[in-house]
């Protein structure tokens, strides 16, 4: 089972510890009793263990503890992945007090223990979509009751990722249903998939630019316009320029005032050598947005076109 859970140097008995405390919680989910396991996780991370310079990192033990349950789970029985999804729907039943959170964390010492008990259950459930990756489709539900952008990015950035970049294009079909969903985190999966897609291969530009149409109709979420100007900054920095280009030929008779803003905010903020066609082609797009309602992109497309070298004159 591949293991990409990167964690701090600590004193190897101490490691060991920890990871064998661990592995002896898969072995009780894999028994079936669910709730000692987690209370013992708890107790992990309500009592981190004592460093030189201070305490464990939170993050950093919360990696160690998944590390030991997906040891544990070598051979990925059912039960661990019951016991995930389990975890992730029954996290907000429980409040952590963990010690070395920040002030921004102890003043959402609720939902902080939460984002940590959901995270060890991506980081493991990682393992299953990795190497089955039919069950992800089942668990994209999950991320309908993500409490924030953060939960929702873990569950992602875990659970989904890397088995959707890897498997492009054979499940872009499956990606784009996503993206036309009507619940609105469900929309981050595809949009964050088309990001690392582009950043890893300029050649599927085209392809991962289709999936974020279907999404367009929620950009009015705060966390969906993030995403979509996720995207579309990974296009202009690593993907393929005329695909780029071709996809903002589509988008000019687009009326969304939102998506207008994203587009500008994109060509705003590079800094890098723009081929020709995207040059000539987003300046084209821009300054027709700009004559026909310069108030509704409130200075966005005059930044833009500054960054294309171009001016908002006739």
């Amino acid at each position: 089972m591949h293991d990409r859970l990167t964690v701090a140097h600590i004193d190897e008995g101490l490691a060991r510890e920890i990871f064998g405390r661990n592995v002896l919680n898969s072995q009780r989910i894999i028994g079936g009793d669910f709730e000692t396991a987690l209370v013992d996780i708890i107790v992990q991370l309500e009592d981190p263990p004592a460093l030189q310079d201070g305490r464990l990192q939170v993050n950093d033990l919360a990696k160690r503890i998944a590390r030991g349950l997906r040891q544990g789970f070598a051979g990925l029985p059912p039960n661990g992945l019951d016991f995930c999804s389990w975890l992730w729907d029954v996290a907000p039943l429980h409040y952590v007090a963990i010690p070395s959170a920040n002030e921004f964390g102890m003043a959402r010492g609720f939902q902080y223990g939460v984002l940590h008990l959901r995270k060890i259950a991506c980081m493991v459930l990682g393992a299953y979509t990795d190497e089955q990756p039919q069950v992800a489709a089942q668990l994209v539900p999950m991320l309908d009751s993500s409490v924030d952008w953060v939960d929702a990015r873990n569950c992602i950035i875990h659970v989904f990722l890397e088995r959707y970049v890897r498997d492009f294009p054979v499940d872009a079909a499956e990606l784009r249903t996503i993206a036309a969903e009507p619940a609105a985190w469900r929309k981050l999966l595809p949009l964050v998939v088309a990001a690392r897609l582009m950043s890893l291969h300029a050649d599927y530009t085209a392809e991962a630019l289709a999936l974020l149409p279907p999404t367009f109709e929620a950009i009015s979420n705060t966390n969906v316009y993030a995403a979509i100007t996720l995207a579309l900054r990974s296009a202009v920095m690593y993907g393929n320029h005329g695909a780029l280009a071709s996809f903002l030929n589509t988008c000019t008779p687009i009326e969304h005032p939102e998506l207008r803003r994203a587009i500008c905010e994109t060509f705003a903020r590079p800094r890098i050598h723009w081929d020709p066609v995207l040059r000539r082609t987003g300046a084209e797009l821009i300054r027709a947005w700009h004559d026909v309602s310069p108030q509704q992109l409130a200075g966005k497309a005059e930044a833009a076109l500054a960054a294309l070298g171009v001016s908002t004159a006739r």
